[in-house]
């Protein structure tokens, strides 16, 4: 079976519609994905109706594909607002912006995909390690900016780790699958 289920779908659907893929599947294995205009906020059905809200760039012909960044401060807003959801951010994230999507952003989990491939639906394994890279980089910044004065960040057992990342044995060579979670990598079979 499957552990969640990751929906992408017009705002126009109805809450009709969303309630039914809730009671289906259950909204702790939801993961909601509106289609959402620029100027929109997450509908509240989406919001009582899944734990998991994903954003992705808006484009009025596809879903996700764009390679083109999103709203973050929209996404840092809809996250402080309603701290009681998970919130993914995705769109156009790739090794070279994931620091800053995440200092802008406050995302503690992400989605990526056409940043890290070489053609459409060909994922590079170098650009997925430099992802992975610069995403524990990031968020080695971001706690070490969050400790207070007196309390120490083990710098030197998170490098480490990095450098274990920047290896042979890097998450996903093996054909495991890579989540990506803030300060974590997640290496079970998909």
């Amino acid at each position: 079976g499957c552990d969640y289920f990751q929906i992408h779908y017009r705002p126009e659907i109805g809450a009709e519609r969303i309630a039914q893929w809730s009671e289906l599947v259950g909204a702790e294995r939801l993961w909601l994905a509106p289609k959402l205009p620029p100027p929109d906020d997450v509908p509240p059905s989406a919001l009582g109706a899944a734990r998991f809200i994903l954003l992705d760039t808006f484009s009025a012909d596809k879903f996700g594909g764009t390679g083109k960044t999103g709203d973050w401060g929209k996404f840092a807003r809809h996250q402080a607002e309603h701290r009681d959801h998970f919130w993914i951010l995705s769109g156009g994230l790739a090794p070279e912006n994931i620091g800053e999507a995440l200092h802008a952003s406050g995302a503690k989990f992400v989605d990526v995909n056409s940043g890290v491939e070489s053609a459409p639906g060909v994922k590079d394994e170098q650009k997925l390690k430099r992802f992975v890279v610069a995403l524990h980089h990031a968020a080695v910044t971001r706690a070490a900016a969050a400790r207070p004065g007196g309390q120490r960040l083990d710098v030197r057992r998170l490098a480490r780790s990095v450098d274990a990342l920047e290896g042979d044995e890097a998450p996903g060579r093996d054909g495991r699958r890579v989540d990506a979670h803030v300060g974590t990598v997640n290496g079970r079979r998909g």
